[in-house]
């Protein structure tokens, strides 16, 4: 897939970035994160612009993140400021590597990958300050390239084969949706969906109340779906899929939900479920990288029931054009 520069990407969590400084790839840029004296999050270009080590492999003091080869030090801003075997106190200003901007919101640490000044901020994520709502996150990383997850965790048919007796089981109901987009994303809504005949559908889904089922692709990889029942009852799935290459993805996903009156019992139940359901699509992902190389990459073919599959595609390829909402079914 193509590799999109220009947007805000989730590098770690807030709680990973501790002391030592954090080794991570994302678009194939190999980075450094640490913390500098005052907490302050930095993001750099992960070599030394002496000798080239990775930074990564030194340490955080109390003037910045010092190399592990010739202490040279640099700030948050990719400065140098300090050579230990040179008798200046500040190195010259024109000593730098590459620094890029980062955000630190809601528990995770956010890199902008672009050249240029970023023209908007990282995404907020949905109900994390909410009344009554519990939330965690899992993180993955999948052998398959970033379209390939977010499809996967759009994709409402795959749950009946891959995630059988855990999420959904095959009714051979019939479920309406309509599509519609805008400049940077596509969304589905499913209509008049009953409840799952599974053990996860019977805990989480009311019997007797209207389910709203949305599923949402927003540039450049995130995916949302949401399932509404009241304000009492309601949960959230969000992922954010870095790139780590071409081929290769770091998931973050952001569970959320509120389940008057017994949310912490709801949750020592669903969070492992859910934690089991992630680790199957790790699973198929992997498998379907695996078989298309032998193929030399890539032959879809896309279809009405893939619901918005084909748009998300085309969206991240800068070929889609919002027009009047698309209306079609599928059976599970």
């Amino acid at each position: 897939m193509k590799l999109l520069y220009d947007y805000w990407y989730i590098a770690c969590q807030s709680k990973q970035l501790k002391a030592a400084p954090l080794a991570r790839c994302l678009l194939n840029t190999h980075l450094v994160l640490f913390r500098g004296p005052d907490g302050t999050p930095g993001a750099l270009e992960d070599r030394c612009a002496h000798r080239n080590l990775a930074l990564s492999r030194g340490v955080c003091t109390d003037r910045g993140l010092q190399c592990c080869y010739h202490g040279w030090t640099y700030d948050v801003t990719g400065r140098c400021v300090l050579i230990p075997a040179d008798s200046m106190e500040s190195p010259e200003e024109n000593i730098r590597i590459r620094a890029f901007e980062v955000r630190e919101k809601q528990g995770f640490l956010w890199v902008y990958m672009g050249a240029g000044r970023p023209r908007t901020e990282p995404l907020d994520f949905p109900l994390y300050a909410a009344h009554r709502v519990r939330h965690w996150v899992m993180e993955r990383v999948f052998e398959g390239d970033a379209l390939q997850c977010a499809e996967n965790f759009l994709d409402v048919p795959h749950t009946i084969f891959v995630h059988k007796k855990l999420f959904r089981n095959e009714s051979r109901q019939q479920l309406q949706f309509e599509v519609t987009g805008g400049r940077d994303f596509v969304q589905a809504e499913f209509f008049d969906e009953q409840p799952f005949d599974t053990f996860l559908g019977r805990l989480l889904i009311p019997r007797n109340e209207r389910m709203v089922h949305t599923d949402r692709f927003q540039l450049p990889c995130t995916t949302r779906v949401d399932y509404y029942f009241s304000e009492q009852r309601r949960f959230v799935v969000m992922s954010q899929c870095t790139p780590i290459s071409e081929n290769r993805t770091r998931v973050f996903t952001y569970m959320v939900f509120r389940f008057d009156p017994i949310p912490r019992i709801i949750q020592w139940i669903y969070e492992p479920l859910s934690n089991r359901i992630l680790d199957q699509d790790v699973e198929i992902i992997g498998r379907q990288s695996a078989d298309m190389a032998r193929f030399g990459g890539p032959d879809f073919r896309f279809q009405r029931a893939d619901a918005i599959v084909k748009e998300i595609y085309q969206l991240a390829a800068g070929k889609y054009r919002p027009g009047k909402a698309r209306r079609g079914a599928i059976w599970i």
